[in-house]
């Protein structure tokens, strides 16, 4: 899912930038700076995705051996409780 993602991140910046459609293959000109933003971007969704990925995992663990489900609305009221 994470990689899926990080795909969809490149081909919506070729696609702002008119090269959906070409090969994908192809060799592109960009700007370190273009280069070093959509690193970043990339850095960024990855990042993010998996630790969202990693807290789904430890939830559905702890669901598993505790026999119990926690909802997503009981988890965020927890979160948000937590560090108030």
């Amino acid at each position: 899912d994470v990689l899926d993602a990080m795909n969809r991140v490149v081909g919506a910046v070729l696609q702002s930038q008119g090269l959906s459609g070409k090969d994908p293959m192809a060799p592109v000109e960009a700007s370190t700076q273009e280069l070093g933003q959509l690193l970043f971007w990339l850095m960024v969704v990855g990042y993010f995705l998996r630790e969202e990925e990693a807290k789904l995992s430890m939830r559905r663990t702890f669901e598993r051996l505790s026999g119990t489900h926690v909802s997503d609305d009981e988890q965020t009221n927890g979160n948000d409780e937590a560090t108030s």
